[in-house]
């Protein structure tokens, strides 16, 4: 599609050569159109970016220049679709770009502040496309900026190309600080963790398990009552799935060593109480980096689909003899598909999983479907479903409950894995994807607990995983 970009020349810089050949990768002639305008420029952190590169090694120039080298717009742009990335820097109707209802120029300045703001891309007869890109590195306003300009791309390019409006809730709302005090309170966070880091691990992952009655169909809202798997602080435990087999319970987790820095994937059995029966033993390893070792069945066979984002696919096993020995099948994607997982609905099989698309791999959720669980999957039309850090990436496999499909999700803003959402899907088919929050876990006053990322049940067993300081262990 041919779109003509109009923006001020106050508000441009080389950014918006990163935009418009993100465009261009996706299949669109843009060409831009530079506006001399007598308004101030947005007030911007020029002080912070400039010394970002000094204290972070990230590279800022592509904000504090002001000039840009994108197409000049050709004699004829009647045929163009107009985005104006500046408030109404070109005449005629087309797409407006804010963040929440301010002016994309002001992003450098919201994000020095502490805050998200969403990205809002709206048409003429105001149905809108939003999201809200994951802050990686919330330390640094430089690389934000440029996840947040590479996601402006993709809802740019579901707008135009008549892809259904995704309308996502407001982030969580703060009061605005002074910029200086945001960079010094993360600077000072940094660096206290690199000297941290010399002497002991901050952060540790730990899987814990306990009970469940049989016909309790709840949600938890704690992690209360596990019996957490021992480790010896050489490695963490996280993505636990559970699986029963001829009344026998297992449980199936990553493994990260931290002398090698890729994981692994293990199993053991548990007791009626949930305890191990034994020391986790390895079952699954590759040359890169293994985790979320979700399980299924299919035509009496038991299934692996293991993320090995690393490798840049999707593999998957088979048990040749359940549960220690997996036969390597052929993969089921040529796409790194982060934490899949697999289930049927609609007389499809979806496969639904996040991508980095050239950004982060917390906040793009995509979708396959396929009429058998192993394949040929097929990419859903409206790829990426969502871009939303709080709401996208999976969290454990999805939760039936009567006729309702229960999506765990995991919440990444403002840092990896700070709680779990149940979020109802309300739509999942070729014309697009829905899906309602009916409740959360967070470890919201707890004292060591300060993240959870995955959630499992069986008929017997419910399974967490846990963030705490190195140090310290859950109750």
């Amino acid at each position: 599609m041919n779109l003509l970009l109009g923006i001020k020349l106050s508000d441009s810089g080389a950014w918006l050569d990163s935009l418009v050949s993100h465009l261009n990768e996706l299949g669109h002639d843009v060409a831009t159109e530079i506006v001399v305008a007598a308004a101030a420029p947005q007030p911007r952190p020029d002080w912070l970016l400039r010394l970002e590169p000094h204290l972070y090694g990230v590279e800022s120039g592509a904000w504090l220049s002001p000039s840009c080298q994108g197409a000049p717009p050709p004699d004829d742009v009647s045929g163009r679709v107009r985005i104006a990335l500046s408030p109404t820097p070109t005449s005629g109707d087309g797409f407006q770009v804010t963040i929440e209802n301010e002016a994309l120029a002001l992003l450098p300045l919201r994000l020095a502040q502490g805050l998200t703001p969403r990205l809002i891309v709206r048409d003429p007869n105001g149905l809108r496309w939003t999201g809200l890109p994951a802050t990686e590195r919330p330390f640094s306003v430089a690389f934000t900026l440029t996840s947040y300009i590479q996601r402006l791309g993709w809802l740019i390019h579901k707008a135009v190309s008549g892809h259904a409006p995704v309308e996502i809730p407001v982030a969580e709302v703060h009061r605005p600080q002074s910029p200086a005090r945001v960079a010094g309170r993360h600077f000072v966070a940094k660096a206290l963790g690199l000297a941290a880091r010399r002497h002991f691990r901050p952060d540790h992952w730990h899987v814990g398990v306990r009970r469940r009655k049989h016909e309790d169909t709840s949600l938890p809202s704690t992690s209360d009552g596990c019996a957490w798997i021992a480790d010896d602080g050489s490695s963490y435990l996280a993505d636990p799935i559970l699986w029963e087999e001829n009344g026998r319970a297992f449980l199936f987790v990553e493994v990260f060593p931290f002398s090698t820095m890729t994981g692994f994937l293990a199993v053991t059995e548990l007791d009626g109480e949930a305890r191990p029966l034994g020391p986790l033993r390895p079952v699954l390893t590759r040359k890169g980096h293994l985790s979320y070792p979700f399980l299924f069945r299919h035509d009496g066979q038991i299934y692996m689909i293991p993320e090995n984002a690393a490798e840049g696919h999707l593999p998957l096993y088979r048990a040749a003899a359940f549960p220690d020995r997996w036969e390597e099948c052929a993969p089921l994607l040529d796409v790194p598909l982060q934490d899949a997982t697999l289930f049927s609905h609609g007389g499809k099989f979806w496969l639904l999983g996040n991508e980095s698309r050239g950004g982060s791999s917390w906040d793009c959720l995509c979708a396959y479907h396929a009429d058998s669980p192993l394949g040929p999957f097929f990419p859903h039309g409206q790829n990426p479903l969502m871009i939303d850090a709080r709401f996208a990436r999976s969290a454990g496999p999805v939760l039936r409950q009567g006729d309702d499909l229960i999506r765990p999700v995991q919440d990444c803003l403002g840092g990896y894995g700070r709680g779990v959402h149940f979020m109802r899907i309300v739509q999942l088919d070729r014309d697009g994807f829905r899906q309602e929050r009916m409740s959360s876990l967070f470890p919201e006053g707890h004292q060591v607990v300060s993240g959870i990322h995955t959630y499992c049940r069986s008929t017997r067993f419910e399974a967490f995983d846990a963030l705490t300081p190195a140090s310290r262990k859950p109750a």
